[in-house]
């Protein structure tokens, strides 16, 4: 059986592709949480309240998480920030920032001098004083601009590709998710 987690979420379609990345905003991994305790309600009916009790408890710490992002990014001094590619387009959206990236929703696109200079000359005109990284993203762009402008790279987690391995290093979505906000935070000072 399929079940559309996605589910009561505004779609962000950029040409004729949905940005798939709706984990990265906690307003909607709040709605992918509800969707999903449905979901598994539906499928193991014998098993509703281990459901329920698990989903209160994620709501719970979602509902923090999400006001830890409204209150913080409300109160920087920056609202645009530039990344690789545009895997935060429903964060921006969802907390009144302004995404910028070198390429769309596609992280093995390549990314033009044109969109190189528009970046560069974007920095310079807005005082950008960060830009982002992300891990299974080329750096090379992000190194370039961060040389030819003088800006700072912090890290943003798409939390997609993790190991277990890698959870055990880095953290589950809650924490990676709390570390985005930090590195938001210091990069839109």
């Amino acid at each position: 059986t399929f079940y559309e987690v996605s589910k009561g979420v505004t779609p962000i379609v950029e040409g004729n592709q949905t940005n798939p990345h709706i984990w990265l905003s906690p307003k909607e991994a709040l709605t992918m949480a509800k969707n999903i305790n449905e979901a598994l309600q539906k499928s193991f009916p014998n098993d509703k309240d281990y459901f329920e009790k698990n989903y209160q408890t994620l709501k719970t710490t979602l509902e923090t998480l999400d006001k830890e992002y409204t209150e913080t990014l409300s109160q920087t001094k920056h609202k645009t920030f530039i990344v690789y590619h545009s895997a935060f387009d429903y964060l921006a959206r969802d907390y009144g920032l302004k995404q910028e990236a070198l390429v769309g929703s596609d992280e093995e696109a390549e990314v033009s001098p044109a969109r190189m200079t528009e970046i560069i000359n974007l920095i310079k005109s807005e005082n950008i004083k960060y830009i982002f990284t992300e891990p299974l993203t080329s750096p090379k762009p992000i190194q370039t601009i961060a040389k030819e402008t003088g800006v700072q790279v912090l890290p943003l987690s798409t939390i997609e590709g993790l190991t277990k391995e890698d959870i055990k290093k880095k953290g589950d979505y809650i924490s990676l998710m709390k570390q985005n906000l930090e590195n938001l935070k210091k990069g839109l000072e």
